[in-house]
């Protein structure tokens, strides 16, 4: 008795862009299937009320679509945008679409690196080269073997 199967979710057309990493989804569910949903990482950020998730667990209950709200389909939830903001300087590197340079002086960052000459970089390499910052001037870099 009852409903046997969930229709599938109508939340995104398949045709609107590009899916190479996924799949198409089947044309029905059966009762207590379970799907996943989540926002477009890079862009959004998945609100259940106020509070950020990562993902949202849908679940099929007698032909509808239910969320950890106990609500139907993804009623309670919202992708909401996320906004980068950057200082002066910033469109600059926004038009050459170098966007990580601008931040790259702002993270800490660590270089580690073996140099010499080619036939050197095989697995009995005789000689090792470390780059080091140098004595005279700690903003400038030394080769040292």
């Amino acid at each position: 008795m009852g409903v046997q199967s969930c229709g599938r979710p109508s939340h995104r057309s398949i045709a609107s862009h590009t899916w190479k990493h996924k799949k198409n989804l089947p044309s029905s569910f059966k009762h207590g299937s379970v799907l996943l949903a989540s926002c477009w990482a890079e862009r959004y950020r998945l609100l259940r009320g106020s509070s950020v998730v990562q993902q949202e667990k849908l679940q099929c209950v007698s032909g509808q679509w239910y969320n950890s709200l106990e609500r139907p389909s993804l009623q309670g939830l919202s992708c909401e945008s996320c906004v980068q903001v950057g200082a002066r300087g910033y469109a600059a590197y926004h038009t050459r679409n170098e966007q990580e340079l601008y931040f790259f002086n702002r993270m800490a960052l660590s270089v580690y690196t073996e140099l010499g000459m080619i036939t050197e970089l095989s697995a009995v390499a005789k000689h090792k080269h470390c780059l080091q910052p140098s004595e005279a001037d700690a903003a400038e870099m030394t080769v040292v073997a």
